[in-house]
C-alpha cells in the first residue's frame, strides 16, 4: 500500500500515544522500569483509631464527576485488637486525568458504614475513616473504576436515537485517496490578481485553472491534475500560482498540508500513485491490498478480512459482506453494494461469539450486549474536567458578517448560523462553548464571562441540531474564583445510541455555513472513524485519515493544530483544554502507583486484594479457592450469588488493564498472561482507515484527551 501516508489515530477514552504517561513520570525523577506496582490495593493507611485497611471500591454509580462507591474496610477492634472487617459507602466528586487514566477524589464523604460485629456497628470508626480516606483513596485508576461499574453495576446510558442512512461506500483494490467536499463545490479565487480559483468548502488543496479548464489537487506532496473533480487524476506539474496560493492556506490554517510523511513507509510501495477520488457527499473508503483475503473466525460461521484496516465481515451461510463504519454495520451481497444498515442488535447471533482474543474481537464494541459494548458505553461518559478562573479567560466573537439565527427545532432557542463557535441565544441571555468552556453575556457584542450555570434548557437541544455536541460541555459547580467544568466524549461526536452501541456521529445531515467564510457542519462518515476493543486496553476509539488531513468537525473549530497534527504532549496530558494556557488547570494527577517520591507509590500490598463489600452491607472473601462470608461467628463458607462473581471478574479485568498499562509503558512483560492480546500488523487503507493497533486505552487518553476530528481530505470548519 502507499508508502506516503501517515495514519493519526485520536482515541477517545484516550491515552496519550506514547508520550504522556512515560514523560511526565520520567519528569518526576523516576524510571518507570524501577518503579513498584502500578496500582497497589488493599490500601492501608493509619488513622486516630489504628491502622486502617481499605480494599478496592466497588463503584455503584458515576454521573458527570460525582461518584458513589462502597468498599471493604478493615480495623482493629478497640477491645480485643482483633481484626473486624465493615462497608462503607462514599460519595465524592471526581477529576479524571484522561492521559494518565486517573481519577482523583476530592470532597469526600462517608455516607453509611456498617460494622456488623461492632455493638455501635462502627459508628466510633466514623471520624478516624473520614479522615483517613482522602489520604488513602486520593488517586485511583480509571480503568478500575470502570471495570467495576461495567461489569458489576453498569449503569446504561439513555440511547440516543441517531440516523443510520448508508453513506456512499467506495471499494478499491489498489492504493487511493478519498478527497471530500462539503457539498457542491464552490470556486473562489485565490486573489483578487490572480485567476487560480480553489474550491473553499474543503479542507483540501483542490484548484482550478481558467487557463487549462483543470482542477489540481495536492496530494502526497505533490500534484494532480483531472479535467473534473469526477475524472481521473494523474501526476502533473501544477499552474504558476498553485503552490503559493497553497503554502498561503496552509499557513493561514485554511487547509491541511499533506507533506508530513512516515520514513519508515517510504517506497514501500514502489513509488505507485493512488487512486483519487472525489466526493461531494458522506463517503467511505475500503481499500484493500488485492483481492480481499477472508479468513476463518474460530468458533463462527464468520470470515474475517485481514487485507484491509476496514473491518469487514462476511457472513459464510449467506455470503453476505457486513462492515462496520462508524460504530454502525452495513450489508450488502457484494462489496459492490447495495449497502444497507442493519440494526446492531439484528446482526447474525455468531457476532456476539467472536472469541476475545481473536484479531477480528475489535468489532466486539459494536456488538450489543456483549461486555465490550457495556464497556464502550461506560467510557463515553467520562469526563475530562479543569478548574477554570471565573475572570482572565477571554471570548471574542468570530462571524462571517452580521449574526443571523436560526431556530434549534423542539426547543424555545436559536443560534447563530454564521458563527465559528456555536453560541445560543436563550431569552435575553447568550451562551457559547470553546474549547470545553461555556461563557454568557446578556449581549451578543458582549462583554463575554465564564458561565456558572447553564440552563437546563440547553442540554434538551437535539440531535438534529448541527450544535447538538454541546450538550456534552457541563458545568458542575463554582466558587468565588473557579468554575469546575468538563467535557464527556459526546463533544467530540460519540454517540452512544439507541440500538445499544457507541456510534460516531449522529448521522444527521447538517448544512454548512457558506458566506464569504466556509464553517463545515458535522458528518459522520468520512473520517474512518472506528471503536476498537482488546483485552488490554479495553474500548479505545479512533480516527484514521492520512497526513492529518481532518479537522475539527465535531466540536472546538480553532485549535486542532494543538491537538493532533503533532500530537502535542501538554495537550494530551489535558484534552481541549490544554489551548487555554496557565490559566485553566485541566484535571492532573500523579499516576496512581508509580513511585513520585510522595508516598503513592506503596510498592506490592502484602495483603490479598479479595475481600468484597455487597449493597446490603455485607462483606465477602474469595481466598481463591472458595467465597466466605464474614459473621459474628468469623468466616463461613457460603455459595457465591453472581453478583460476587461478577464483582471479582471486574476486579481482575481492572487489574488486567493496569497492568497492559505498565507493559504499554513501561516495557515489562504482562503479568495477566490469561488476556494475553498481540496486535495484528495489518496493510495501511485510504483515508479514512487506521492502520494497525490502537496505541491507547479507553476513551480518554491518547492524542489530545479529546479529540479533534474532521472531514476526510474535507474537513469541517473553514473559519480564518
Amino acid at each position: 500500500m502507499s508508502s506516503r501516508r501517515i495514519v493519526a489515530l485520536l482515541m477517545l477514552a484516550v491515552i496519550a500515544a506514547g508520550g504522556g504517561l512515560a514523560a511526565r513520570a520520567q519528569d518526576a525523577g523516576t524510571p518507570l522500569s524501577q518503579a513498584a506496582d502500578p496500582d497497589p490495593w488493599p490500601r492501608q493507611v493509619s488513622s486516630a483509631a489504628g491502622p486502617l485497611t481499605i480494599y478496592q471500591p466497588q463503584v455503584e454509580s458515576w454521573n458527570d464527576n460525582q461518584i458513589v462507591f462502597r468498599a471493604a474496610v478493615a480495623a482493629k477492634s478497640g477491645a480485643s485488637g482483633n481484626e473486624v472487617f465493615g462497608v462503607i459507602r462514599v460519595r465524592g466528586r471526581t477529576e479524571v486525568d484522561t492521559a494518565y487514566r486517573t481519577a482523583t477524589l476530592r470532597g469526600l464523604t462517608v455516607t453509611k458504614i456498617q460494622f456488623p460485629t461492632l455493638a455501635d456497628d462502627g459508628k466510633s470508626l466514623l471520624t478516624p475513616i473520614r479522615q483517613a480516606l482522602p489520604k488513602a483513596l486520593s488517586a485511583l485508576s480509571v480503568d478500575r473504576l470502570n471495570a467495576s461499574l461495567a461489569v458489576e453495576n453498569a449503569m446504561p446510558e439513555r440511547g440516543v436515537t441517531v440516523r443510520n442512512d448508508p453513506p456512499l461506500i467506495l471499494e478499491s483494490t489498489v492504493p487511493a485517496r478519498l478527497v471530500l467536499i462539503d457539498g457542491a463545490p464552490v470556486l473562489k479565487p485565490v486573489t483578487a490578481a490572480a485567476p487560480l480559483q480553489r474550491v473553499v468548502n474543503t479542507r483540501s488543496g483542490v484548484f482550478f485553472d481558467p487557463a487549462t479548464a483543470a482542477y489540481y489537487v495536492r496530494i502526497d506532496s505533490g500534484w494532480f491534475e483531472a479535467a473534473s473533480l469526477d475524472g481521473e487524476w494523474a501526476r502533473r506539474a501544477p499552474p504558476a500560482a498553485a503552490d503559493a496560493a497553497f503554502a498561503a492556506l496552509v499557513a493561514s490554517d485554511t487547509a491541511d498540508p499533506v507533506d508530513a510523511q512516515d520514513p519508515s513507509y517510504d517506497d514501500a510501495d514502489g513509488g505507485v500513485d493512488p487512486k483519487i477520488i472525489v466526493s461531494a457527499r458522506p463517503a467511505e473508503l475500503l481499500v484493500f491490498d488485492g483481492p480481499p483475503d477472508l479468513e476463518p473466525i474460530a468458533g463462527t460461521s464468520l470470515l474475517w478480512a485481514t487485507n484491509t484496516a476496514a473491518k469487514v465481515v462476511v457472513d459464510s451461510t449467506d455470503n453476505a459482506y457486513y462492515v462496520l463504519l462508524s460504530g454502525r454495520w452495513f450489508r450488502a451481497a457484494s462489496l459492490a453494494g447495495p449497502w444497507s444498515y442493519v440494526a446492531a442488535r439484528s446482526l447474525p447471533a455468531d457476532f456476539a461469539r467472536i472469541p476475545a482474543d481473536a484479531p477480528a474481537a475489535s468489532v466486539l464494541a459494536s456488538v450489543p450486549g456483549t461486555p465490550q459494548a457495556e464497556e464502550a458505553m461506560i467510557e463515553n461518559t467520562i469526563p475530562q474536567t479543569a478548574t477554570v478562573p471565573r475572570r482572565g479567560l477571554a471570548f471574542a466573537l468570530r462571524l462571517d458578517g452580521p449574526a443571523q439565527f436560526a431556530p434549534i427545532p423542539g426547543t424555545s432557542l436559536d443560534y447563530v448560523v454564521n458563527s465559528a463557535d456555536p453560541i445560543i441565544r436563550v431569552g435575553e441571555s447568550y451562551y457559547a462553548v470553546r474549547d470545553g468552556v461555556w461563557f454568557t453575556a446578556s449581549a451578543l457584542t458582549g462583554p463575554w464571562s465564564v458561565a456558572v450555570d447553564i440552563p437546563a434548557v440547553i442540554y434538551t437541544i437535539p440531535p438534529s441540531s448541527p450544535i447538538y455536541y454541546v450538550t456534552y460541555v457541563r458545568v458542575y459547580g463554582a466558587t468565588a474564583d473557579v468554575v469546575y467544568v468538563g467535557y464527556t466524549p459526546g463533544y467530540f461526536g460519540t454517540v452512544y445510541s439507541s440500538d445499544g452501541v457507541v456510534v460516531y456521529g449522529t448521522g444527521y445531515g447538517y448544512q454548512p455555513w457558506l458566506g464569504t467564510l466556509w464553517f463545515g457542519a458535522p458528518w459522520t462518515y468520512g473520517f474512518g472513524a472506528a471503536f476498537d476493543w482488546t483485552p488490554y486496553f479495553g474500548w479505545r476509539f479512533g480516527i484514521g485519515m492520512d497526513y492529518a488531513l481532518c479537522t475539527p468537525w465535531w466540536g472546538p473549530v480553532h485549535s486542532r493544530e494543538h491537538v493532533w497534527h503533532h500530537g502535542d504532549r501538554h495537550v494530551a496530558w489535558s484534552g481541549v483544554y490544554g489551548g487555554w494556557g496557565d490559566g485553566v488547570h485541566p484535571s492532573k494527577a500523579v499516576p496512581w502507583g508509580y513511585a513520585h517520591g510522595d508516598g503513592r507509590g506503596r510498592g506490592p500490598s502484602q495483603i490479598a486484594n479479595h475481600i468484597y463489600a455487597s449493597p446490603e452491607g455485607q462483606i465477602h472473601r474469595n481466598d481463591g479457592h472458595a467465597w466466605q462470608r464474614y459473621t459474628t461467628r468469623g468466616w463461613q463458607s457460603e455459595q457465591p450469588s453472581v453478583s460476587l462473581e461478577r464483582a471479582a471478574q471486574a476486579r481482575d479485568l481492572g487489574a488486567s488493564r493496569v497492568d497492559a498499562l505498565r507493559h504499554a509503558y513501561v516495557g515489562e512483560a504482562p503479568r495477566t498472561s490469561a488476556l494475553a492480546w498481540r496486535p495484528v500488523a495489518r496493510p495501511m487503507g485510504a483515508i479514512g482507515q487506521t492502520r494497525g493497533a490502537f496505541a491507547g486505552g479507553g476513551f480518554h487518553g491518547a492524542i489530545g484527551g479529546g479529540f479533534h476530528m474532521g472531514g476526510g481530505m474535507h474537513g469541517g470548519g473553514g473559519h480564518r
